[in-house]
């Protein structure tokens, strides 16, 4: 009984080498050994976790835990029926804080609880001001001794089909093109895409039953009229009275803005697109002369249009916002 195993096993008693493999974005756990019967062959490792340290071809390994949700003793693992065993995926899936998450190949969690199909990656996060974004659709594998008479476009997804949203399918186009797209209305969005395998089917031929599926990018939403934001608040200030003090605010607009501001509760004028300077010597009660005594004194704020904008003021501080 031959009781050896390991991870990459290329050749069995009597049998030819294997010309190679290469492996990246997997998490190995548990293993006797990386490889066996192993002479000639190409091995590469590239971006995993695993057990073992690694000096042959390839890098960017890792021997960090995983951090699986769950691995179960093998009792609880006497399984009946097929969907009963279904729970694997979850158990095996990635806890938060793992270090396999999102740094798989073009950005997808390392290890095998990933969806199927090709993958996309550099949409935007959230609300975005910007029409304008470019994705890359993936994983195609070349070198590292792949053979280019058995893979000529590569290994992996060779080619893709993709649409906006509802809108007709694209052209095919190499899976080395991004998508770029431009001119998007304010809203939500999204891209599908439908990958060509080396073997020459797309990941959504009925060929494939129910494990055709069309990969579909997170959903993110245009606004180009969003409310400017106020991302740095005035500090507070304690001065002596007769003595100037600055100000400053910075806030992000996709738009120009402009501001407003008030001392207490008096709000300005008008709407300001520069710097305000505002003077203003306090009498003392006590002995009716300007005085040397500090005051603090609020200041806010209401943004309504430009990006950054400082004031002076004499004698007075800005309070919280």
């Amino acid at each position: 009984m031959d009781t050896d195993g390991a991870i990459v096993i290329l050749a069995d008693t009597g049998t030819a080498e294997g010309a190679g493999v290469y492996l990246e974005g997997n998490i190995i756990d548990d293993a006797e050994k990386l490889t066996r019967n192993v002479t000639t062959a190409l091995i590469t490792f590239t971006n995993n976790l695993m057990p073992f340290t690694w000096s042959g071809p390839g890098g960017g390994n890792s021997t960090n835990d995983a951090m699986f949700k769950h691995i179960p003793p093998l009792a609880d693992t006497a399984f009946t029926n097929w969907a009963d065993a279904q729970i694997m995926r979850d158990w095996f899936s990635l806890a938060p804080g793992s270090p396999a998450l999102a740094t798989g190949p073009n950005g997808r969690d390392k290890g095998g609880v990933i969806p199927l199909g090709a993958s996309i990656s550099g949409e935007p996060n959230g609300t975005t001001s910007q029409r304008s974004a470019t994705l890359t659709v993936g994983v195609n594998l070349t070198g590292h001794g792949i053979p280019t008479a058995g893979w000529p476009d590569g290994s992996g997804y060779t080619h893709y089909k993709w649409r906006l949203d509802t809108n007709d399918w694209s052209p095919a186009a190499l899976i080395n093109t991004p998508i770029s797209l431009s001119g998007m209305a304010d809203g939500p969005h999204y891209v599908e895409v439908t990958g060509r395998s080396d073997a020459d089917f797309y990941q959504d031929d009925p060929a494939f039953g129910e494990d055709a599926v069309i990969t579909r990018s997170r959903t993110w939403t245009v606004q180009t009229s969003m409310p400017p934001i106020i991302v740095n608040q005035p500090l507070n200030y304690t001065v002596i009275e007769g003595c100037d003090v600055t100000f400053s605010v910075t806030a992000t607009s996709a738009l120009p803005v402009s501001y407003q501001w008030r001392v207490k509760t008096s709000p300005s004028s008008s709407c300001l697109t520069k710097a305000r300077t505002r003077k203003r010597c306090i009498t003392s009660e006590a002995s009716g002369r300007e005085g040397c005594r500090s005051r603090s004194i609020p200041i806010s704020l209401n943004l309504q249009k430009t990006p950054r904008w400082s004031a002076t003021a004499r004698g007075r501080t800005p309070a919280s916002h």
